[in-house]
């Protein structure tokens, strides 16, 4: 019988050649991220917002987009670099990553995109199963995922929501057994501490073995800041001029919205009323009063939402300062300025696709207590 064990050992040595390293001796304290859709970082991001900034050791990141990679590489160092996208990052060596963060592209299933899901002709609908399989090949100790709730929810992309679960539920461990936990919630950013309406789909998972406490999804906030709170300084200067939208389609939109206003006699003057003057033509002229409608990316590329009592976009302000409270974000203004290769407008489409950081953190910190990467005496309650 022909043997075949130095062809097979042959082989896993070329995979391992392929395979990323750690450039150097990871300590027990450290907590190496790998992060995939990379945008802002949200694994980064998350461990300064709980305090674990010192421990954090990024190891890979990846995007498609040039200018979001100008901003990685300006603010972040990736052990084992920055790479252009999923696809073309090879996988890291097993077991050494300890948290793993992927929001792979919602446009293919958001309900104010075209909703070709794993159909979509540019084949960003994939995103999820390479995702599973970039999961299957290194095996992080805790992961977390993000998209739009009609990922999850819409009955056209069930099917693939439901192969993605599946799969990452079939990975196995050493003797056979299943090797994660997995969970998925859907959860509203306004329910947590900031009045802006997202919701997203989390999905979760860890690995039994490192599992020494019950894991629980954070519970609802209340009571909530107003909107005001968020906004930038009221000027009054600003109001009495009444700086209108030069775009006609945007003219006429807030012309109506504010008619609609006047109708119902609430008083838009005072009131925080957030607009959407930016929708196509067929679409009627939505508003809300006191809670940010969701900021697609879309939205932040155009320049938000109009408010009623500051009569004007939310990106009137040179500074991006006021989009990013509204994710929970705090980044100081040199991270984002004067980056090459990066406009204001990329950085608030980046914004639009940016994790809501006080649902994240908060979620990772339960998953951090039950599988013990951190005790409460060494971790930051969000």
């Amino acid at each position: 019988m022909r043997n075949t064990m130095p062809a097979a050992r042959a082989k896993t040595r070329r995979v391992c050649k392929h395979l990323l390293k750690p450039k150097c001796r990871v300590k027990k304290t450290d907590i190496p991220l790998g992060s995939d859709y990379t945008g802002l970082d949200p694994g980064i991001m998350i461990l300064k917002k709980l305090g674990l900034q010192d421990r954090a050791r990024p190891m890979y990141g990846s995007d498609s987009a040039a200018y979001v990679r100008a901003f990685l590489k300006q603010n972040y160092k990736y052990e084992n670099g920055l790479f252009k996208s999923i696809q073309s990052r090879p996988p890291m060596k097993p077991n050494v990553i300890t948290f793993y963060a992927a929001g792979f592209e919602c446009q293919p299933f958001s309900l104010m995109g075209l909703q070709q899901g794993e159909k979509d002709k540019s084949g960003r609908g994939l995103g999820a199963l390479e995702v599973t399989i970039k999961i299957a090949q290194e095996r992080p100790q805790i992961f977390v995922l993000e998209n739009v709730r009609a990922f999850a929810t819409m009955k056209k992309h069930k099917e693939l929501f439901r192969k993605m679960m599946a799969d990452l539920r079939k990975l196995r461990d050493h003797i056979g057994k299943p090797q994660y936990h997995i969970e998925h919630k859907v959860l509203n950013t306004k329910d947590y501490g900031i009045p802006h309406s997202r919701r997203r789909v989390y999905i979760i998972g860890f690995k039994v073995s490192s599992q020494v406490a019950p894991f629980s999804w954070p519970r609802p906030t209340p009571p909530r800041p107003t909107a005001s709170e968020f906004l930038d300084k009221h000027d009054p200067k600003l109001v009495r001029q009444r700086v209108f939208p030069t775009a006609f389609r945007a003219l006429e939109r807030l012309t109506s919205g504010l008619k609609i206003l006047k109708k119902q006699k609430i008083d838009f003057k005072r009131r925080t009323i957030f607009i959407d003057i930016d929708g196509g033509p067929k679409r009627p002229v939505d508003y809300k009063e006191g809670v940010c409608m969701c900021l697609t990316r879309n939205r932040r590329a155009a320049g938000g939402w109009w408010v009623s009592n500051r009569m004007r976009r939310m990106t009137a302000q040179e500074t991006a300062q006021e989009m990013l409270k509204f994710q929970g974000i705090q980044l100081p203004s040199e991270a984002y300025h004067n980056v090459e290769g990066l406009t204001r407008r990329q950085f608030q489409m980046m914004i639009g696709n940016s994790w809501s950081l006080n649902v994240a953190s908060k979620i990772t910190y339960h998953l951090f207590l039950a599988t013990g990467v951190a005790t409460k005496q060494q971790i930051r309650a969000p």
